[in-house]
């Protein structure tokens, strides 16, 4: 008699193997079903999707969404190894600078510095004199909120301190820094602050229709 799998459970692997990564073998392994009956999941997934989104051109595209989701999480991944191999390389390129540091909040928003451990530890560590120069990507890598960036660059600038944006190419200890800097960082909210908006609205799409059974079939 054939094995047969209840409706979440075969979401949970169509999930893993879109939105996570998750290979065929590596699900094989750990929850012992075939790579071929989790093949035909994703399949029957994503043209199940596709036909709600026939039905609905308004209606989003959960298997897109996941696969999107992927994309960007190996993105932000490369992206990140790719700014601290620059910027190591970079600071051992000038042989009168010294790094101390690279201070990382992996995956968590710029819209505020309360809950970004590693951005109070590097402003920590320049009230401790550890640090005379910042070096960051971009104002958004920085900080999303206007009032806390300014509030930050001023507060750094008081102890001589320097926070330099490579993409913007603004320096704050230049005489134009601040007024180039509070255009920029509402510029930097204002995204923030659009993005979060539609997360929110796919999050609450996703919640909405996890509340319907699927209707996939099959062992």
């Amino acid at each position: 008699m054939p094995q047969v799998y209840e409706p979440e459970f075969k979401r949970k692997l169509v999930r893993l193997h879109l939105e996570e990564g998750r290979s065929y073998k590596s699900l094989t392994q750990e929850y012992g079903v075939s790579k071929s009956a989790i093949s035909k999941w994703v399949e029957l997934f994503s043209n199940e999707c596709q036909k709600k989104v026939n039905a609905d051109p308004t209606a989003l595209n959960d298997a897109d969404l996941m696969k999107e989701n992927l994309r960007l999480r190996k993105e932000l991944e490369t992206s990140y190894e790719a700014q601290v191999s620059h910027y190591t390389e970079f600071i051992k390129s000038k042989s009168e600078w010294q790094m101390v540091e690279v201070y990382a909040d992996d995956g968590i928003s710029g819209t505020n510095t309360a809950k970004r451990d590693e951005f109070n530890c590097l402003i920590a560590d320049c009230e401790a004199g550890k640090i005379d120069l910042i070096l960051t990507k971009s104002i958004s890598r920085f900080s999303r909120n206007t009032l806390d960036c300014l509030k930050y660059t001023r507060k750094l600038k008081a102890l001589n301190i320097a926070v330099f944006f490579e993409k913007e190419n603004i320096n704050t200890m230049d005489s134009k820094g601040e007024v180039l800097l509070t255009i920029m960082a509402s510029l930097a909210q204002q995204e923030s602050e659009s993005l979060s908006a539609n997360v929110r609205m796919g999050i609450q799409y996703r919640n909405q229709q996890g509340k319907v059974r699927s209707t996939t079939t099959g062992s």
